[in-house]
């Protein structure tokens, strides 16, 4: 009981942040209770914040800028990309380094992938086996290009390929060995020139990549630009996000590498040939750029299982070159089957014609920037240019934000100055059940940025100190509240709900074991109230206004 009045004299002393800057904006009791990891584009510093914007852990030992994804593994170690200033591939998401610290900031891995014809840039993904899948440039000279059938009144100039590589880290702690690779360059068709290598019919051959896609993002020696990669252990696949063709790609990650530069083997039987597609369809010259669903796109990841809409894919549409200067995020049920295979209509685009779900950023954001589908429903965004991370609900409401306090060369923003150069090209949270953080002091250390403005922020406590179930497995369906408060419960036990007043007086209590939960509010006064769910082993708090 102790536990619960502490819950409820805190919700009772939540007051406005009042004029921010950076850091934490805003916390309500619906947003998914966790740890967020950033790690900012000009800095080698990696942050672990809680839901109060609040440091717990970092990571400071690497010498590199993220290059420029990094991530949390379940072990509690950190791996991270790092961007290699030198060279051959200067150019946005330039990496070339991947190191793996462990939760004390130790050196246990190090991998370099550059050379004068490859470089890793953008994205990982660590697999379930603990292999890392990574994008890579592939370069090509100019007359290479020209002889696989480039069109060089189209570009003339060495082009950048793209491949993925999977790595199998050495046990010593340094260097790797690449078991399986996917090269774009063995997916090639053009229709402009009959005597060199790859000639044929674009339009009837969507499964294969034009060479001479005029694309109207700039053609530049980094001719394709991919800049997002996900993985889908369910279907053994692997989907990347190619920005200079506006598109998405989906793969057969079951092949073996011989099969993957051909087309036959694997799952599909179709080898690295794209399995799908989606954003631009003139590029496969199945639709015209009226047709067109995305522009200059990042970071398209399957929702996993488990979650809300699982097997569906996020992706953040930018906006850049839409005359509109609207990001947006989309959700797309994909038009697949239980093995894997995708239906398209001969001589058409792939579907879905529209996404599922769309929704419009406050702020247009041309590069960077990405999404992560959490446990509770919840869809987590990266602004990334201006380093702002916003959390939806269900209703598409807002219910945590934060602005990243770091600037230029990692530099700590005093708040009430403004965020400049505070660049996230994505953010992730963890919840508090996640594996990494078992056994580990995520005590509050206080804010990132310097001259912090005091506020009443809490998050939410358990009974116990695992994981707190109920917030994953709770929802409130619609807030605020109407005439009818709706509960979703996936727990599958009996659930006490207790409901208090701003005065901490409990008007409410019942218990259910049902899914979906219908409590009649039309007696209620219109203010806010606070709802607690316990299970006897785990509470839950959240906040509803009644209208």
């Amino acid at each position: 009981m102790k536990k619960i009045l502490f819950v409820i004299l805190s919700f009772l002393t939540i007051s406005s942040f009042g004029q921010r800057t950076v850091g934490i904006f805003q916390n309500d009791t619906s947003s998914f209770n966790g740890y967020t990891l950033i790690a900012p584009i000009n800095s080698v510093e990696t942050y672990l914040i809680d839901n109060c914007g609040e440091q717990v852990h970092f990571w400071r030992n690497s010498q590199f800028n993220p290059g420029a994804s990094v991530y949390l593994l379940p072990n509690g170690s950190l791996i991270r990309t790092g961007k290699i200033t030198t060279g051959e591939f200067i150019a946005g998401g330039s990496g070339g380094k991947i190191q793996q610290f462990d939760w004390s900031d130790n050196l246990i891995w190090d991998y370099t992938l550059s050379d004068s014809i490859t470089r890793q840039h953008h994205d990982i993904h660590v697999l379930p086996n603990g292999n890392v899948l990574a994008l890579a440039w592939d370069k090509r000279t100019a007359a290479q290009a020209i002889q696989l059938g480039l069109d060089t009144s189209h570009y003339n100039g060495d082009v950048w390929g793209e491949k993925i590589v999977e790595i199998v880290p050495n046990s010593t702690g340094t260097g790797g060995t690449i078991v399986w690779e996917w090269s774009l360059w063995d997916h090639i068709i053009q229709d402009w020139n009959s005597n060199a290598a790859n000639f044929g019919n674009v339009s009837q051959n969507p499964q294969k990549i034009d060479l001479n896609f005029a694309n109207n993002n700039g053609i530049s020696a980094d001719y394709f630009h991919a800049n997002g990669i996900d993985y889908n252990p369910i279907l053994d696949q692997i989907v990347i996000s190619v920005r200079n063709y506006d598109e998405i790609w989906v793969i057969d990650h079951s092949t073996t590498t011989q099969q993957a530069a051909g087309s036959a083997g694997g799952n599909s039987n179709m080898g690295g040939d794209i399995l799908y597609r989606w954003g631009n369809p003139e590029v496969y010259k199945n639709g015209t750029i009226a047709d067109k669903k995305l522009f200059g796109q990042h970071n398209p990841t399957w929702i996993p299982a488990g979650h809300r809409n699982a097997g569906d894919m996020l992706v953040f549409n930018n906006g850049y070159n839409d005359t509109n200067q609207i990001s947006r995020v989309h959700r797309l049920e994909l038009p697949v089957d239980s093995i894997g295979n995708y239906s398209k209509v001969p001589n058409r685009s792939y579907l879905p014609d529209t996404a599922s779900w769309t929704y419009s950023l406050p702020a247009f954001v041309d590069f960077v920037s990405g999404l992560q589908s959490l446990p509770n429903g919840n869809i987590l965004i990266c602004s990334g240019p201006n380093g702002h991370l916003y959390e939806l609900d269900s209703l598409d409401q807002q219910v945590w934000k934060y602005v990243n306090p770091t600037g230029p060369n990692g530099a700590i923003i005093s708040q009430g100055a403004p965020a400049a150069s505070n660049t996230l090209f994505r953010a992730y949270k963890y919840g508090t059940n996640y594996s990494a953080f078992t056994n580990r002091n995520l005590l509050p250390r206080g804010p990132i940025e310097t001259n912090p403005i005091a506020s009443n922020c809490t998050v939410s406590t358990s009974i116990n100190d695992n994981a707190n179930f109920l917030d994953n497995n709770v929802t409130i369906i619609q807030n605020p509240i109407i005439n009818e408060l709706r509960i979703e419960s996936t727990a599958y036990k009996n659930l006490n709900i207790d409901v208090y007043n701003l005065t901490g007086r409990l008007i409410y209590s019942t218990q259910s074991n049902e899914q979906q939960i219908f409590i009649n509010t039309s007696c209620w006064s219109s203010e806010l109230y606070l709802i607690i769910f316990n299970d006897g082993n785990f509470i839950s708090t959240r906040k509803v206004l009644k209208l």
